[in-house]
Formats: C-alpha cells, sequence, structure tokens
C-alpha cells in the first residue's frame, strides 16, 4: 500500500524527455558555457546563476501551490513582502530555500559519486539522446527557448540539471540501503541537523479494514507497548505490519507527499523517536523516524566549504526570474497555438 498523495504543481520537468537511442551524439552538445555568472562554490564547483534560477522557479511554485492549492499562476496577485514562518520575506525565503536546495543536490552528487554511485553507460547516453534530439525537434534557438520556460539558463545548465535528476535518486536509494556507509562515525551529530522538509520513517500500520485484526485500534496499542519497551522496530514490522510496500529501509517524503495525519506525526518527531498510535484513513500506525536523507545533506552543507556572490544575487530579483520565465512559457504557448491553426 502507498500511503503518498503527491500534489500535482504543473511543473515543467527537466526529465519529460527521456530520448531513445539514435546513433552517435554530436560533439559540442556538452561544451556550451553556462549562462550568467557564479552565484556559489560549493567545496570549488562552481554554480552559475543559470542554474540557481531553475531551482528558484521549482521553490517558488511549490512554495506556491503548498501555500495554495488553488494558485493560478497569476504572479501578480503575489505578495512577495509578506513575512513567512522563517520571519523573512517570501521573496527571501524562495531565494534562501533555492539556494540551500541547489548547494544540498551539489553535494549529494559530490558525496555520491565519492561512495560509488554514479550514471550508467546507458543513462549517460539517454542524457546525451535527449539533448541532441531536443535540438534536432526544435534548432539551437527553439531548445534554448524551452531551457529558458524551465528557467534553465544554458545547453550546458540542463545537462548538469538532468545528471542531478538522474543521480540523486540513486544516490538516496543508496542511502537508504547502506546508510552506514554514510554516517560512519556521524550518526548521532547528524541527528542534530532534523529537517522538516523531508522525513525518513518506518511504520508499521494495522489495516482499519480487511485486516487480520478484529479490533486493529487495540492490537496497535499492544504493539506500540512493545516498541516503546526497546523490542526491535523492524522485527515488529516484519510480525505485525499490513503495509505490504513498506520495507526496513523506511519512507522518505516531503511535504505534500502522505496523508496528513502520518505526515504531520512523521515531522513532529525526533530523530529515533516512536510516535504514540496514529489513525488514518488507511488504519492505525506507529511511526519511528530515522535519519534521512535530508538531515545527511544539511549535515554535508555544515560541513561544506560554500561561497556565496551576494553581490551577483541580489541582482536578480524572484520576482523578475519569475516573470521572466512565465514570458517565455506564454510565448511558446502562443508559437504552439499558431503552428496549430497553420496545420504544422
Amino acid at each position: 500500500m502507498k500511503l503518498r498523495q503527491w500534489i500535482a504543481f504543473g511543473l515543467v520537468s527537466v526529465l519529460l524527455l527521456t530520448g531513445c537511442s539514435k546513433g552517435e551524439t554530436p560533439q559540442g552538445t556538452q561544451t556550451e558555457n553556462i549562462s550568467g555568472e557564479t552565484v556559489l562554490t560549493v567545496n570549488g564547483e562552481a554554480v552559475m546563476m543559470g542554474e540557481l534560477q531553475y531551482y528558484i522557479y521549482r521553490t517558488a511554485m511549490t512554495e506556491l501551490y503548498q501555500e495554495n492549492p488553488d494558485f493560478d499562476g497569476d504572479l501578480s496577485k503575489v505578495n512577495w513582502k509578506k513575512k513567512t514562518d522563517s520571519g523573512k520575506s517570501l521573496e527571501d525565503t524562495i531565494m534562501e530555500d533555492a539556494i540551500e536546495s541547489i548547494i544540498g543536490d551539489v553535494l549529494a552528487v559530490q558525496q555520491g559519486k565519492a561512495l560509488g554511485v554514479e550514471l550508467s553507460a546507458g543513462d549517460l547516453k539517454t542524457m546525451d539522446d535527449s539533448i541532441y534530439q531536443l535540438i534536432e525537434k526544435y534548432g539551437e534557438d527553439g531548445f534554448l527557448q524551452n531551457m529558458q520556460a524551465m528557467g534553465i539558463g544554458s545547453k550546458e545548465a540542463y545537462h548538469k540539471q538532468y545528471e542531478r535528476e538522474m543521480l540523486i535518486p540513486k544516490i538516496r536509494e543508496d542511502f537508504a540501503a547502506n546508510e552506514e556507509k554514510y554516517l560512519g562515525e556521524f550518526a548521532s551529530a547528524i541527528k542534530e541537523y532534523r529537517t522538516d522538509n523531508r522525513a525518513r520513517v518506518q511504520h508499521i500500520l494495522l489495516l482499519s479494514e480487511g485486516g487480520k485484526y478484529d479490533d486493529p485500534e487495540s492490537a496497535i496499542k499492544q504493539v506500540w507497548e512493545m516498541a516503546k519497551s526497546g523490542e526491535d522496530f523492524a522485527k515488529l514490522m516484519e510480525t505485525y505490519n499490513e503495509d505490504p510496500g513498506a520495507t526496513a529501509q523506511g519512507y522518505d517524503f516531503g511535504p505534500g507527499e502522505m496523508v496528513t495525519e502520518f505526515e504531520e506525526a512523521s515531522f513532529a518527531l525526533e530523530i529515533g523517536a516512536i510516535s504514540e498510535p496514529v489513525k488514518t484513513s488507511y488504519g492505525y500506525h506507529i511511526i519511528k523516524r530515522l535519519i534521512g536523507f535530508g538531515e545527511m545533506q544539511k549535515y554535508w552543507i555544515s560541513q561544506a566549504s560554500v561561497a556565496r556572490f551576494d553581490d551577483v544575487i541580489n541582482e536578480n530579483s524572484v520576482p523578475d526570474i519569475l516573470n521572466q520565465i512565465k514570458e517565455k512559457q506564454t510565448e511558446i504557448q502562443e508559437q504552439n497555438k499558431s503552428n496549430a491553426s497553420k496545420g504544422e
């Protein structure tokens, strides 16, 4: 059983076009410099404005739709100066969250590669072929226009983001399966970096209907008492859990991806803590919070050498970036309508 409740943001994904093999990728598909100036360096690796714009767009759309699921995309209605829970303006919150997100992703790729997680030759060819096919379909100018409609500033920025989007899920999976390789002797320190935007949990579910317990509410209380007394949670999962999709590795999720009661209980837990029984539409749960990839990324950020070029960052306002992206999207939509009317 999957507990996820995905929120549809309508975002343009860099992975919409996965590409099929079509001979050798032409020379030059990866050589264009990323547009703009350096905004960050992360352990010496430069991050350009042409990369950060995508994260600003993604972060802004996520936060706007989470705040208002009925948001119609009209940016003129957004109050960028209003204060968020952080005490900062909405504009500053989005910028800081986007910067933290891209730093975390850059570090994840750096650390994952250092620990042996790489894309396969087939993955790399798919990535290169996707660029070749887009250029073949739209031409260089059309390809750039479609990237700009995602906030991506150049062909190389697209390539780097595509690589991140393919590699980071592999690193997450490797972390969940081999967390001792990542945590090492620093597990107790990493617990202090609990994050509120992702959580990794194990859980035991007793179904309210169709399960093996006549009185699941009473049964879950008994399981909870065993968990509280220190019995191995993974073994309790093996014995009692009625969620066939759950594993000892747990669920790793962000806001809006789980049913509300489950999500709220998970994010309220300290690392290593076990919840009281939680009732959802599925049944009764006991949840144990684990060190997740979000905590791992926050720890990496704390240990990394990061330089910010705020003079460059401050030249680019969130509303201006989003309006430019919106204009590109509108331009493409109008072109598509025109082409359709001409029968092209």
